[in-house]
């Protein structure tokens, strides 16, 4: 995207990345190397309600952003997706069944506990993944004390950005509210999620230990063995800090 005052000025060249936290990390790499800001990273509502950005200039003193948006809100025809791309939106109405039916499938029950608490999932909040009528990913959260914790994340087709773009739509969602921070609570057997939430840029915040055991007092159904074959333990809870 590039922004022009006049015919052959270049005002300033943005460059658009998937999640607010490429934002933020990249505003970290920017400093180290001792560019100029511009603007540190932050919302920009005049633009749009989930524009995050920031802004900098290279040696021969171009500005350039970074910046995160959800495009296929503003640019009818060029939503940014991959041909083929589920359609995302919140949860409606008429959603409900078929979002409890996908939940029961994949949780055992529309109850979650989290960290001694159960949550029913019935009544969060969340967005859809849809793909030929079909549920192709799920997260449901909810927002307390200005802090927003998801409580579900699902992508039932692997490694093809399903789960990331979810994410974004709640971290979006949670900049939107004002909320200082996104946390999200795994276990110890969910590998692929321990790896998926640190490259996201969340980190490690809390340990508890055996936690599970008195999880399974309140919500039965808990396996004992989880992804590979890991006897399910304890809970691993991470954190986005949100600027």
């Amino acid at each position: 995207m590039i922004n022009r005052r006049k015919p052959g000025a270049i005002h300033h060249i943005a460059f658009g990345v998937g999640t607010p936290a490429e934002v933020d990390a990249l505003y970290e790499r920017v400093r180290e190397i001792g560019a100029v800001i511009v603007r540190p990273p932050q919302t920009y509502p005049e633009y749009s309600e989930d524009y995050y950005a920031f802004f900098f200039k290279d040696p021969e003193c171009i500005e350039l952003e970074i910046v995160c948006l959800d495009r296929s809100k503003y640019f009818p025809g060029d939503d940014g997706r991959k041909s083929g791309f589920p359609e995302i939106r919140g949860i409606s109405v008429s959603d409900r069944r078929a979002v409890d039916q996908f939940l029961k499938e994949h949780w055992f029950s529309t109850k979650m506990v989290v960290r001694g608490r159960v949550v029913d999932m019935t009544l969060l909040d969340g967005f859809v993944a849809w793909e030929g009528g079909a549920i192709a990913g799920l997260v449901t959260y909810e927002i307390r004390d200005r802090e927003c914790e998801i409580i579900s994340l699902d992508s039932v087709l692997e490694d093809r950005g399903i789960g990331t773009a979810l994410l974004n739509r709640v971290i979006q969602t949670a900049r939107s509210e004002g909320c200082e921070k996104v946390k999200v609570t795994t276990t110890n057997d969910n590998v692929r999620a321990i790896l998926f939430y640190q490259k996201k840029g969340f980190e490690m915040a809390r340990l508890y230990p055996n936690s599970i055991d008195a999880a399974r007092k309140l919500k039965p159904e808990i396996p004992q063995r989880g992804n590979y074959d890991l006897p399910i333990r304890h809970e691993i809870e991470f954190e986005l800090a949100l600027r």
